[in-house]
């Protein structure tokens, strides 16, 4: 059996290296949602993201979730470019750039049924170090352990902002201000 394909009972296979085919595959897939959560890019790999993206036809509706770590020692260092960053913004207008602190995880999904999730940020090093290990879970959906985040919202400022469709995960959390 090749270690690198998933099964029926295990739906997670290992990415071959370098596995930007792999990557450049899940941005082709979305048509409702995709989510990109890494703390580190930068402006050449956001270009290559930018342009993956703009070949799928149904990208403007598609509703992208950026998580990242803003932080300025990233920027001095140059793993964040926050031009990266802004030309995506400027490219895509259902994207949304949220800053987690002590963002660690990097995980890229696509509609929920696709998902990469690696120790690689979207730099040029990120995603071709030798070592690393990626894991390609084969259909989220069907796999027992990972939630479905489809519902509606009971958050009727979330509701207003936000299509009924849309994933909770991909909704501001509105709380009342003390």
């Amino acid at each position: 059996m090749d270690p690198m394909q998933g099964t029926e009972d295990s739906p997670l296979s290992l990415l071959k290296n370098p596995w930007e085919s792999q990557l450049s595959e899940l941005l082709s897939l979305p048509r409702q949602t995709l989510l990109l959560a890494c703390p580190f890019i930068t402006k050449p790999v956001a270009d290559w993201v930018s342009q993956r993206l703009t070949e799928n036809t149904d990208i403007q509706q598609v509703q992208i979730l950026f998580l990242t770590n803003i932080r300025m020692e990233s920027v001095l260092a140059g793993v964040l470019e926050l031009e990266g960053l802004a030309q995506l913004g400027r490219t895509f207008s259902r994207l949304c750039l949220v800053h987690m602190p002590s963002l660690h995880a990097k995980v890229y999904v696509a509609d929920e049924q696709y998902a990469i999730i690696t120790s690689g940020n979207l730099t040029g090093g990120g995603s071709s170090i030798p070592c690393e290990r990626k894991i390609q879970p084969s259909n989220l959906l069907q796999h027992d352990r990972i939630p479905s985040f489809k519902g509606t919202s009971t958050n009727r400022r979330a509701s207003s902002t936000y299509p009924a469709n849309t994933p909770r995960y991909m909704r501001r959390q509105h709380r009342p201000r003390d």
